[in-house]
């Protein structure tokens, strides 16, 4: 007992030491997951990103060596001309530029847009704290993103590099703008995971482009984006944003001024590890509970074999029970017919004989048609015994229907000089075998009985059908009996047997001087195919 509790000990601690080593590693392995999740799409949208940039970069490094430019002069009108038609070329086939211009170092300028005030002093761009920056030339490219200097409602962002004449002496710059709202086409129908997403920072972590638009302007507060020792594809971080918390890797620009990051809702990623968790502590629930099922049937296996030797001696002496009540209701009931059939053809070919013995001094020829009559009355007694001994149904009621049976036995008996009328209100078509057995079976006892015990000489049959039962009744002129007695032979309580085998209510009936009657009442129960249901009928 001691040995069992400890190997069930012992298997509980396995089953939770297993369930945790899981947990550890689910957290680990979905960790991982998003980890890669986070650099892959960081590569890919990275590589999408510098392409858009790379762009702007050529077309202002081509325009910067125009020779239209170098000998820009605010006053030829065909020059300046050809410098917008030049612009122009480049604005309109691109819809993500939105102004093109050039200002030298006196401060004129000439735009493809011009700006929304008219009056702007002479040094306005030239004081411009970009211009002074771009025309130092420290870099190849000076980006900014900022509010538009020519159309002051705009955020821009700003592509711009200075130009030197033949001295490599700087005479100006030329811009191109682009609208802030154009670089969120760069991270429109990009996802991570199921809800992360794609932004583009400046410098001072202004959100400039994301796929939630609504975010635009927005600025990241969090401290973690301006560590220094982050690296391109470092490990991700966690941030803070909006009072959410999010998983983000970052991509810094060598030459712009920004930088892109992917942030993935730490709850995402939460809710993946606990239904990772939960699922496979629902699989080892039912996986143990059905290891333990195994172990409590193997345990009973023993008593169960036990049981079923037991329970197999039962069955044998159940079998030969059952097939010795199977005998004795075969028995009973060919009795139930040898005696139906044998006293209903004894009885008519006595009669026959009677008559026969009291014309044949008189009209041989009314004799021979009695004894011609008494052997086919003998004939067919015999065909249907033969059947009752066989099993089957007869010959009558496979045949014709319950009228035309009840018919031919009335004529049968009407040889022997009883008079029998019959009367039935309707025929049903659709009754069972069953039932035509058991009526015609009760008909023909009945009128056995009423020659050979009641000598009677006239007899009715009435048979009514309604839609829940069949109602038989049937008198005779008979001698009657003063105490019905069910003891000795099978004639009434053959009867009793028939009808209750279909639920149904049999009473008979005398006055002890004159008549018998018999009064049955059978249940109907019609199917939905519209026959009738006998499926509480049991032969025998």
């Amino acid at each position: 007992m001691n040995f069992s509790k400890s190997i069930k000990t012992i298997i509980v601690i396995l089953f939770v030491l297993l369930n945790i080593i899981f947990c550890y590693f689910s957290v680990i392995n979905t960790i991982e997951d998003y980890e890669v999740m986070l650099s892959q799409s960081m590569t890919q949208k990275s590589k999408a990103v510098v392409n858009f940039f790379s762009y702007p970069e050529n077309i202002i490094n081509i325009l910067s060596k125009n020779k239209d430019l170098l000998t820009y002069d605010v006053n030829n009108r065909l020059l300046k001309n050809n410098i917008l038609s030049l612009f122009e070329s480049i604005i309109v086939p691109d819809s993500r530029i939105s102004n093109i211009y050039f200002i030298s170092n006196e401060g004129k300028y000439i735009s493809y847009i011009l700006p929304d005030k008219n009056d702007l002093p002479d040094n306005y761009f030239s004081s411009r704290d970009w211009f002074k920056e771009a025309i130092k030339g420290k870099k190849q490219f000076y980006w900014i993103s900022h509010k538009s200097d020519f159309r002051y409602e705009e955020d821009v962002i700003s592509c711009i590099r200075r130009v030197v004449d033949e001295y490599n002496r700087p005479i100006g710059v030329v811009g191109l703008d682009i609208e802030v709202f154009k670089l969120s086409e760069l991270v429109q129908g990009t996802t991570v995971g199921e809800n992360g997403y794609f932004m583009i920072l400046d410098n001072q972590n202004k959100i400039i482009a994301s796929t939630h638009l609504g975010t635009l302007g927005n600025y990241i507060t969090d401290k973690s984006l301006n560590d220094q020792k982050i690296t391109n594809y470092d490990k991700s971080l966690i941030m803070s944003m909006d009072n959410k918390k999010y998983k983000y890797s970052l991509f810094n620009f060598k030459n712009l001024p920004w930088k892109i990051i992917n942030v993935i809702p730490v709850n995402e990623i939460t809710k993946k590890i606990i239904s990772d968790i939960a699922l496979f502590t629902i699989c080892s629930l039912v996986s143990f509970a059905f290891a333990l099922c195994l172990y409590l049937k193997n345990k009973s296996t023993l008593s169960l074999i036990l049981e079923l030797r037991d329970a197999n001696i039962k069955l044998k002496q159940y079998a030969s029970t059952i097939e010795e009540i199977a005998v004795l209701k075969e028995r009973n009931r060919l009795a139930r017919d040898v005696h139906d059939t044998l006293g209903q053809t004894l009885s008519i070919l006595i009669a026959l004989l009677q008559v026969s013995l009291l014309s044949c001094k008189t009209n041989i020829k009314e004799t021979e048609e009695h004894i011609n009559e008494a052997i086919l009355v003998t004939s067919n007694g015999l065909n249907e015994l033969r059947r009752s001994i066989s099993g089957l149904t007869s010959t009558k009621q496979e045949e014709d229907n319950l009228f035309d049976i009840l018919e031919k036995l009335v004529n049968n008996f009407e040889y022997s000089g009883l008079k029998v009328d019959l009367s039935v209100n309707k025929i049903e078509q659709n009754i069972s075998k069953s039932h035509t057995e058991v009526i015609y079976r009760i008909c023909q006892e009945a009128l056995t009985n009423s020659i050979k015990h009641g000598k009677a000489t006239e007899a009715s049959i009435i048979l009514k059908f309604s839609d829940n039962n069949i109602k038989l009744f049937i008198f005779d002129n008979g001698i009657g009996c003063k105490k019905i007695c069910f003891d000795n032979g099978f004639g009434l309580q053959g009867m009793q047997q028939r009808i209750k085998a279909l639920n149904g209510d049999i009473k008979f009936g005398s006055d002890g001087e004159n008549g018998f009657n018999i009064h049955v009442e059978i249940p109907l129960v019609i199917t939905e195919e519209g026959n009738i249901d006998d499926k509480s009928f049991v032969s025998g």
